[in-house]
């Protein structure tokens, strides 16, 4: 298994039913939903662990994560001012913040302490970025 950062920026994609997303986690205690993974097209598979970093505005950090259900499929751009396809994973989140309503796991504290200052990806310009077993396994503590 292999772990990988998706993104997300309010800025380009408003995910206006994340608190009804995060009550059908609660309810359920899983919450499936595609998201795009940018580039990846070959890389990403059944499996993989994943986590969502908050970009764009304040404030940055790290907002859910999971464990995909499907391997990279392509489908109708996210952005439907785009006439083109994007790359997608299904993923069953494990947990969701809303980042509005609750403390993220902040990017200040991703950048600035050791080991994941190591790690120069927190804030890729596309989603899909895999995250080394070293950084991924200290995540993991550090998330829950």
């Amino acid at each position: 298994m292999k772990t990988y950062l998706l993104t997300w920026n309010p800025e380009n994609w408003k995910w206006e039913t994340i608190n009804d997303d995060i009550l059908k986690l609660q309810k359920q205690g899983v919450f499936q939903d595609s998201w795009s993974c940018g580039n990846s097209k070959h890389t990403i598979k059944t499996g993989d662990r994943v986590f969502l970093m908050h970009l764009g505005i304040e404030p940055k950090g790290i907002v859910a994560s999971g464990y995909t259900t499907s391997d990279i499929y392509q489908d109708t751009h996210w952005d439907k001012s785009k006439d083109k396809l994007a790359n997608y994973v299904m993923i069953n989140f494990d947990v969701i913040i809303n980042p509005k309503e609750q403390d993220i796991l902040s990017a200040d504290l991703l950048v600035s302490n050791k080991p994941f200052s190591n790690y120069s990806n927190w804030f890729p310009s596309s989603s899909g970025i895999i995250i080394n077993d070293e950084i991924a396994n200290e995540l993991e503590k550090v998330w829950f």
